[in-house]
């Protein structure tokens, strides 16, 4: 049996791998109109099921700002966040960056128990 339940949204969490993100788009500080330009992106679902996304200059100038501040970290991902919208639109879209967690060995203690 399905039971249909109303929701207000979908919220959506993508993640992305750094390498796969095109940071080239995002135009670096200081560059005249870079605040007010928007991006579009298209990420597919392992399915093949494309969503779109609308980014803002400014959001991606402070995702590439998070990026340089993690400096030599392992690598992480962007992650897109927003509404999932009709016809697969990612409205109200904005991006992080989470960056990678450095592995630690296993202290004497914890490879003992």
């Amino acid at each position: 049996m399905t039971v249909p339940v109303p929701t207000r949204a979908i919220k959506l969490t993508i993640p992305i791998a750094l390498g796969d993100f095109p940071v080239g788009v995002i135009p670096p500080p200081g560059t005249p109109g870079a605040k007010a330009l928007v991006v579009e992106i298209e990420v597919k679902t392992p399915e093949g099921v494309p969503l779109k996304a609308s980014l803002k200059g400014q959001g991606l100038q402070k995702l590439a700002k998070q990026i340089a501040e993690a400096g030599e970290a392992p690598p992480g991902f962007v992650v897109l966040q927003g509404k999932l919208g009709p016809n697969g639109i990612v409205a109200e879209a904005g991006v992080i960056y989470q960056p990678g967690r450095v592995q630690q060995a296993p202290t004497a203690e914890q490879t003992a128990a």
